[in-house]
């Protein structure tokens, strides 16, 4: 009896840690959100919805941080989405052009943030898991 518990419990665990990952954030770019240092539970996944927010891999060569694999910030358009005006026109893009399938444009909640107004669209492939609990806090856009 015991031996099936301890199995079924360590199968679930196997379960949880494939599906589930602890984030920490770096930075203050996604205050007021979520803060320098905090920990944060995120589901492996690929599919983002217009507002989540994602951990992912920086394109290369943008980064205050180089030394990190991930980045955290907040998907604001998704593929087919019309560009937000800000980005656009950082990126010298037409306003009302759209989001290339595959692609997404984040940005950090903090205004003074690294993201796609410096960097451009982030592939959706690169997305390690979406933030799906903050300890502290809500995850809402504020």
């Amino acid at each position: 009896m015991w031996l099936t518990l301890a199995l079924v419990l360590a199968a679930a665990l196997v379960v949880v840690r494939r599906r589930y990952l602890y984030v920490t954030v770096v930075g203050h770019s996604m205050m007021p959100t979520l803060r320098d240092g905090e920990r944060v539970l995120a589901r492996r996944a690929r599919r983002v919805r217009r507002g989540d927010i994602v951990a992912f891999v920086p394109p290369a060569g943008h980064s205050y941080f180089p030394e990190l694999v991930h980045r955290v910030k907040r998907a604001v358009a998704i593929a087919g989405d019309t560009m937000p005006p800000a980005v656009a026109a950082a990126l010298g893009i037409p306003a009302g052009g759209r989001v290339p399938s595959g692609k997404l444009v984040v940005l950090g909640d903090n205004p003074h943030s690294e993201d796609s107004r410096h960097y451009g669209f982030v592939d959706e492939a690169t997305v390690i898991a979406v933030i799906s609990r903050a300890p502290a806090g809500d995850l809402s856009h504020r």
